[in-house]
């Protein structure tokens, strides 16, 4: 509905399309912040393949990758008959050349024990290696369980209004703002015809206010509330 609202102290009236919705209190909730949301995490698998897929994010992927030229993709590498050296694609091959390196390949005969190479192989022969473009590895360290977040709804587009003086004109350059429930505000400015419109935002009890230089004070109005769209 539209919400007609009177500013005694400066004469101002401001036109406000709001729904007259009242908010559930549950979901007005800090969800703004979600950098205070805390997840829980889990260290990848501790063998095999997905422990091979961590020791090949950190050795492997910097040069078997589709934009390096200096080394070939290892994807499908035991489904090959050859590896780039001419040697029969093995379980014994491929650890030797592993532990030796070549012309253009360090050896992790010294940094990679025979554990980690079985893991290595294991993550080749899953048919889940490798990691590209499209694909990017996964963090090493941590994986985050699935959870599902409560969503919020906005606005069929965001809320608008218009501000007008008591001679009847709409100003420019009228600050006017929308106050979450944790404080986080969303400020606008009215354009030449006095109009404001807001982004779309999450449903919620908000505060409008507009906010008017001393020695008057700012107009507020704490029943302002968005509805989810349906």
């Amino acid at each position: 509905m539209l919400v007609s609202l009177a500013i005694g102290a400066i004469g101002m009236v401001v036109c406000f399309a709001a729904t007259a919705a009242v908010a559930d209190k549950e979901i007005a909730t800090d969800d703004l912040q979600r950098s205070l949301r805390l997840d829980t995490y889990r260290v990848v698998a501790d063998s095999g393949a997905g422990r091979g897929e961590n020791i090949y994010f950190f050795k492997c992927w910097m040069c078997h990758n589709q934009y390096a030229k200096s080394a070939p993709l290892l994807k499908d590498l035991y489904q090959r008959k050859n590896l780039v050296g001419g040697a029969l694609v093995s379980d014994d091959t491929v650890t030797a050349k592993i532990k030796e390196g070549g012309p253009f390949m360090p050896a992790f005969k010294f940094s990679l024990s025979d554990a980690d190479i079985a893991d290595l192989r294991a993550y080749f022969h899953s048919g889940t290696c490798c990691a590209d473009g499209k694909k990017p590895p996964l963090n090493p360290w941590y994986r985050a369980e699935t959870k599902r977040w409560p969503v919020q709804s906005g606005l069929n587009g965001g809320a608008t209004g218009v501000v007008r003086i008591k001679s009847g004109d709409s100003p420019e350059g009228v600050g006017v703002q929308l106050i979450a429930p944790n404080g986080v505000r969303t400020t606008v400015y009215t354009d030449a015809a006095g109009k404001f419109e807001f982004p779309r935002m999450q449903a919620g009890a908000y505060t409008l206010r507009i906010p008017t230089p001393v020695p008057f004070k700012p107009f507020r109005r704490d029943s302002v509330s968005i509805e989810g769209a349906a």
